[in-house]
């Protein structure tokens, strides 16, 4: 008989406590939060438990500097992107306009280096590193990243093209920029950049040098999420099959022999 009542009342006792914590969790997630990053401007408020993953992906955290292959620790707000690039880092040529031509010179230089242009336009500036690294084994890779000096809401906005002609060739890439936020080996991990071998980049280069046409549209609204890569080749006796393995793109490669 004791046994039992003993038993009734730690049931008691655990419903009780079960009860309080439900409450306690219920009041503490009516409570909102200001994020940390309130002071950039941030107007979000949310409960505690939502605060840490909101902070980690906010609009208004730190930006830290853009500039590749550099021990660079500066970090600053958007606004302070721009002006920093320019102070500290004056060697990063500047084009304007919605089309431009950027060169790419001597790409047989030997070791891991990039080659770095800033295109304006439609009021932003937009940044592609063509970055050369070496593959295991002693071959060489080259990515083409395109960053906006925005945010990743902004970069939703827009879309580019990168276009690498020679006679009888083109070879077409299409996708949304990353937002700085997004660093380059993230970008390169996460499939965001146009990826071709030495093969690829020979048989496009004139005397070594690398011409890479980059275009853009605004309200990029013609694919989801995932970045789509396109070939467009014209090749005059030679099986496109063998040119395909080495186009080594993010996400899809379609061929086309006319």
């Amino acid at each position: 008989m004791e046994e039992s009542m003993v038993e009734k009342k730690s049931d008691s006792s655990s419903k009780t406590s079960s009860s309080t914590e439900a409450g306690a969790e219920k009041v503490a997630n009516s409570v909102l939060f200001p994020c940390k990053y309130a002071s950039s401007g941030c107007e979000v408020t949310l409960p505690q438990t939502d605060k840490r993953e909101h902070e980690e992906l906010c609009d208004f955290r730190p930006y830290s500097c853009p500039y590749p292959a550099t021990s660079c620790r500066w970090q600053g707000s958007l606004d302070a992107v721009m002006p920093h690039l320019v102070q500290k880092h004056k060697s990063i040529p500047t084009l304007q306009g919605e089309d431009v031509v950027i060169l790419t010179i001597d790409i047989n230089m030997p070791g891991e280096i990039f080659w770095l242009m800033m295109q304006s336009c439609f009021g932003f500036h937009f940044m592609l590193v063509l970055q050369k690294r070496r593959k295991y084994g002693g071959s060489h890779q080259f990515f083409a990243i395109v960053q906006l000096i925005g945010t990743e809401k902004q970069a939703e906005k827009f879309g580019y093209r990168l276009e690498l002609n020679k006679p009888q060739h083109r070879l077409t890439w299409e996708a949304r920029p990353c937002s700085i936020h997004e660093n380059i080996a993230s970008a390169i991990m996460n499939d965001g950049c146009l990826i071709f071998d030495t093969f690829v980049a020979h048989l496009f280069a004139q005397n070594g040098n690398l011409d890479i046409k980059t275009s853009w549209i605004k309200r990029f609204t013609h694919y989801d999420t995932c970045r789509a890569a396109t070939t467009d080749m014209a090749i005059d006796g030679l099986d496109c099959n063998p040119l395909i393995e080495h186009l080594l793109l993010c996400r899809t490669v379609t061929s086309v022999l006319q």
